[in-house]
């Protein structure tokens, strides 16, 4: 998923799930607060990331959706 802060500056991430989660990566738990309020979301909308120093609003750029396959 790809965001774009207030200040113009581009942002990355990947949900996934609690186990795989490295936000210095770039991967986003489902459950953190950022994760939940992208879910369900379509490119274009603006959301707020709550953060400890401040809220911030982000638009979403575009983002896709990846199925893992498991056999």
């Amino acid at each position: 998923m790809n965001l774009l802060d207030e200040n113009a500056q581009q942002c990355s991430f990947t949900i996934v799930g609690e186990d795989e989660a490295d936000p210095e990566r770039g991967l986003l738990s489902w459950v953190s607060p950022l994760a939940r309020e992208l879910i369900g979301k379509q490119k274009g909308d603006v959301v707020v990331w709550k953060k400890p120093s401040g809220d911030q609003e982000m638009e979403i750029m575009d983002f896709e959706y990846i199925q893992e396959h498991t056999e």
